[in-house]
This record gives C-alpha cells, structure tokens and sequence, in this order.
C-alpha cells in the first residue's frame, strides 16, 4: 500500500504532467484529429483533437484511431492508454446522443476540473502500467470470455489460461512484492 504522503506526491506528480499534456498544442503527425504524447515511459495518452468541432468523430477521426491504436497494440513499451478530448467536453458525439441520466455506470469518480482529471486517469494508468503486461492482457481476455459464457465456462477458461500463461516470471516477481511489502511497479515486468 501506498502511504497518504506518497500518493499526495505521486498526485502532484501526474498533474504537473497533466498540466503540460492538456491541449497539447495541435495533433501530431501523421494525425490530423489525434494528438498523441508519451507522459511516462509506458503510459501512451491519446488526445481527440478537434476543439473547433467539438471532437465530432469523423471519418478521419476513425481511420486514424484505428491506425493508431493498432500501432499501440504492437509497441512493448506502451502499458496502458490515457484517452481524452482537446477542449472543454471529450466528444460532442457522446454528448449529444446520451445524457448523465442514460450513462450513471461511466462514472466511478468526478473531478473538479479537466486537470485534476488528467491527474487521476494518469494515476490509474500508472497503476496499471505497473502490473505485469501477462496478468494484465490475461485478465482482459478473461473478462470479455466471461461476459458471453456461463460462470462455470468461464472458471474453466481462467484455469486454463493461468495454466498456461503464467509460466513467466511475474507471478514471483508479484509474490515477492507482497511479501516485501512494495509496489508491484518496483518491479521489472516480462514483455508480452
């Protein structure tokens, strides 16, 4: 566990990189809607950057979310993606086409403003990143297996994997964490 002091370290770290990351100054090439920064070393943060226009998903907006995110999906080094919209609202699609009231299960936290909630998605990011890149990917796999299969499917398919997939050395490099009683991120991480 982390103490009270060092998360108000840690939080006053992630919103000084907030701070230089919101509305990055224009979208980054070969990008015309995205605009794509490395805040830490395996943090990616992804920026819809169209303020003009509200960040409408256009057709440019998709092709290049689905170039850039397949690029992610090969990059080692990227452990976990920060998604946010340039301006004063992320999308003018979800906007527009929802209200608070149909989407109360989106939200698990509220933020005073843009920055503080730069700050928390990069701490959750940073969370993340810091697990191992196995148990992490495996534990994505797992629940998407299991939101289309019965619970006793989807316990068999956990053995299986676990079985099969934790034959790294993460799963001591975690143990050991506990057992010291640090951070999972004190850590150094196979690579998928």
């Amino acid at each position: 566990r982390i103490s009270a002091q060092s998360r108000k370290v840690l939080y006053k770290n992630h919103q000084t990189v907030a701070r230089a990351m919101s509305s990055s100054g224009g979208a980054t090439p070969p990008y015309t809607t995205l605009a794509i920064s490395r805040p830490t070393e395996s943090i990616t943060h992804v920026e819809l950057h169209r303020p003009e226009k509200r960040n409408a998903m256009n057709s440019a907006f998709w092709s290049e979310m689905l170039t850039c995110f397949n690029e992610l999906s090969e990059d080692p080094e990227c452990r976990a993606v920060v998604v946010s919209g340039a301006g004063k609202l992320f999308t003018a699609a979800l906007i527009y086409s929802n209200s608070l009231k149909t989407l109360p299960f989106f939200f698990s936290r509220v933020f005073a403003d843009k920055e503080a909630m730069m700050a928390g998605a990069l701490e959750i990011a940073g969370e993340i990143a810091g697990r191992s890149p196995v148990a992490v990917q495996g534990t994505k796999i797992n629940l998407i297996y299991a939101r289309n299969h019965s619970v006793a499917d989807g316990l068999d398919y956990i053995a299986t994997w676990n079985m099969s997939m934790l034959q790294t050395e993460d799963l001591m490099k975690s143990a050991q964490a506990a057992l010291e009683k640090k951070s999972p991120k004190t850590k150094t991480y196979s690579k998928l």
